[in-house]
């Protein structure tokens, strides 16, 4: 039962999406830029959950407006979180129910729209997915979190789920990858940096 009700939660999360486009919270008076990328990367979490309900594979951000994965297949996490270009299309294209979002132009990353967050001492496992955009985890397209720094995605080995990373008001990502903590920069349950403006979201 609990399933089903997630289930049913994030497909009417991806018909808003989809209706509305990105963002389709937003801004109100009142309400920082920190609460809106909460609330976009709650929602971004869900549409991933649905993708991994249908397709079997969690993917890139900037993959979840594909419509035909045989012309155009998505970058799938495999296991341990690898990025790879070639999932098993065959006998899972049937089950791509895309696109699952509509991402604006002005939301995402492009040759002259976004930069990527800067990283501070210490902070492991980003520095290949941050080399100049666009690379294999941060492609054109990848969506923009209020500061125009791209959100990122990672996978937590331990804990078996995938985390949504923003770097925050300052654009200095101190959160490492996969740690489930912000200013956990070694992602081992430490928190180097306690006073980190960066924004975790794990998936549920």
């Amino acid at each position: 039962m609990k399933k089903l009700i997630v289930f049913l939660t994030c497909v009417a999360v991806v018909l808003l999406f989809i209706l509305f486009g990105l963002p389709f919270i937003s801004p109100k008076p009142g309400r920082s830029p920190s609460f809106h990328a909460k609330s976009e990367m709650a929602a971004f979490a869900s549409i991933e959950t649905l993708v991994k309900e249908e397709y079997g594979f969690y993917v890139r951000l900037a993959d979840l407006g594909i419509r035909d994965i045989k012309t155009t297949p998505p970058y799938i996490f495999s296991e341990r979180g690898a990025v790879t270009s070639t999932p098993p299309i065959t006998d899972k294209a049937h089950m791509w129910g895309g696109p699952y979002t509509v991402l604006r132009t002005e939301t995402v990353t492009s040759k002259k729209r976004g930069s990527l967050p800067v990283l501070d001492t210490d902070v492991i496992g980003w520095t290949v997915d941050l080399s100049p955009m666009p690379s294999v985890k941060v492609p054109y397209g990848t969506p923009l979190d209020p500061w125009k720094h791209p959100y990122m995605i990672a996978y937590n080995d331990n804990k078996k789920t995938m985390v949504i990373y923003s770097a925050g008001p300052d654009g200095k990502l101190q959160t490492g990858e996969g740690a489930l903590t912000a200013g956990d920069a070694k992602a081992n349950g430490t928190e180097i940096y306690p006073h980190s403006d960066d924004l975790v979201y794990c998936f549920k």
